[in-house]
């Protein structure tokens, strides 16, 4: 997450959402737009604990589509 909040509140909102499995980290917008070369938010990025990233989504998602769990799936395990 690209904000001020400490990560127990990005937590309490994985945890309200069903994303329990999901870790939560929070960096500021500068270090992590020159890390992962993101132009703008929203972006959603799938890392590794390695920190490898697996996949970059620039613009809104809809999380619920129904591909939307095939595609995270996907991007983990290439």
């Amino acid at each position: 997450a690209l904000e001020n909040s400490p990560t127990s509140h990005i937590r309490a909102f994985l945890n309200k959402h069903g994303a329990e499995n999901f870790e939560a980290f929070a960096t500021d917008r500068k270090t992590s737009m020159k890390t992962y070369g993101l132009r703008g938010i929203p972006t959603t990025l799938i890392v590794g604990s390695d920190g490898k990233l697996y996949e970059k989504w620039e613009g809104d998602r809809d999380w619920s589509e129904e591909n939307m769990a095939e595609e995270v799936f996907n991007a983990v395990t290439r």
